[in-house]
């Protein structure tokens, strides 16, 4: 059997430095593509077809692996004829000169070179070559600078790969600081250019992952400062003897190496300092202008916006000014304060009972409901026999009763 195998292999190597005499008799072997790259776990194709003349009958189909001492066949038209590790793996299409092989469950056994024969009495073919992906994946950075460093403006490249090989049918996931960038499905993540923003840990895994497990690549970013601001720690208005702190800050990476501070005179401009801090302990009335600093690190420098500080004596009238402000308005405040403890003050003093407003207003309406009998007398005398006293009064209160004053009398 080995004997035989060999032989076959032989047919195969013939086939293989004879391919345009060999082609020229109608003798082909085509193969879709010379190299593959799988996951681990997945299936492969490895397209094929070929031809032979018509006058010949084909009486064995075979695939073979190359091992470094022997053959293997991996599907043979004789299934006892399958080496063990490959039965129940392999199936061939075998239709209309269709020799694609198919090999389910790869591992990493499987990587190799393969050769598809069949015997008529020649055969042979140049084969292909299968390789296996093995995860994790990982990144690596495609850089035109040597020493490694990523500089704001330069043109970056993040590839996803595997050990082995990287499958080019397979549609990943990229991932930044943990979580998924769903429109970018390619192996290869490109910056063009690159910049502080996009500073973060990537990693890519499977196309269905939600999560990465695969190791992070830290795309750390470098820029020149930024953002240089120049603040005073006290108010910028501040009077003669008092202290004054000015601080320089930026946003930079690496962090801005020298600060400078510079105070402009006109069109002169002088360095009085350097560092992050810089501080007047006494100011006096020179220490009053134009003041801005300049923050710089090794990828360049900028500078800060200008700031006026203004020192002013204690008799200043504008100091007088304020002064007398503040006692104007302490005065208005005490104002408004006594006029509320007043307002508060009425408001909680009792009120007449609404018996004694009663009482008032009946005997008034009495008094005025008995003159007025009086003056009428004749009146009442022509329409109706004279009224009492008491009935008089009645009348009176019934009158008051109806009235619009909504006080019930009776």
């Amino acid at each position: 059997m080995l004997v035989k195998q060999i032989h076959l292999l032989n047919l195969c190597i013939l086939m293989q430095f004879t391919r345009t005499a060999v082609a020229s008799r109608e003798w082909a072997v085509w193969y879709k593509s010379e190299q593959y790259c799988v996951f681990k776990g997945s299936s492969v194709d490895f397209g094929c077809t070929y031809n032979y003349p018509a006058d010949y009958r084909v009486k064995i189909l075979k695939w073979i692996k190359q091992e470094p001492k022997h053959i293997k066949p991996v599907y043979h038209s004789d299934p006892e004829q399958v080496d063990l590790s490959y039965r129940r793996r392999t199936e061939l299409a075998n239709e209309d000169n269709n020799c694609t092989l198919r090999l389910h469950n790869v591992s990493e056994s499987d990587v190799g070179k393969y050769y598809f024969c069949f015997y008529t009495g020649q055969a042979g073919s140049e084969g292909t070559y299968l390789n296996v992906a093995v995860l994790p994946f990982r990144v690596r950075l495609i850089s035109n600078r040597m020493d490694g460093f990523i500089q704001e403006g330069d043109r970056v490249n993040l590839t996803c790969e595997t050990e082995n090989c990287t499958p080019s049918g397979e549609q990943i996931t990229w991932f930044k600081d943990g979580v998924p960038l769903p429109l970018i499905k390619l192996w290869e993540l490109r910056f063009n250019p690159v910049s502080p923003s996009d500073f973060g840990n990537y990693a890519c895994g499977l196309n269905y992952s939600a999560i990465s497990t695969a190791p992070h690549f830290l795309l750390d970013v470098r820029y020149s400062p930024r953002n240089v601001s120049l603040t005073a720690h006290s108010a910028r208005l501040i009077h003669n003897g008092n202290t004054l702190t000015l601080i320089c800050e930026s946003s930079a990476k690496p962090p801005a190496r020298t600060y400078s501070l510079f105070k402009m005179n006109g069109t002169d401009v002088f360095q009085i300092g350097w560092g992050h801090n810089y501080t007047v302990p006494v100011v006096g009335p020179g220490d009053s202008g134009q003041y801005f600093c300049l923050a710089q690190n090794a990828l360049g420098s900028q500078n800060s916006t200008v700031i006026t500080i203004r020192v002013q004596d204690s008799k200043d009238p504008d100091h007088l000014l304020f002064v007398r402000a503040a006692l104007g308005a302490l005065l208005f405040a005490g104002i408004v304060t006594v006029a509320l403890l007043y307002l508060i003050k009425r408001r909680k003093q009792p009120s007449s009972s609404i018996s004694d407003i009663t009482e008032n207003l009946s005997n008034t309406v009495l008094t005025s409901g008995l003159e007025s009998s009086q003056s009428t007398g004749s009146l009442h005398n022509l329409q109706m026999p004279e009224a009492t006293a008491s009935e008089r009064i009645s009348d009176n209160f019934a009158v008051i009763h109806s009235s619009d004053t909504g006080i019930s009398l009776s």
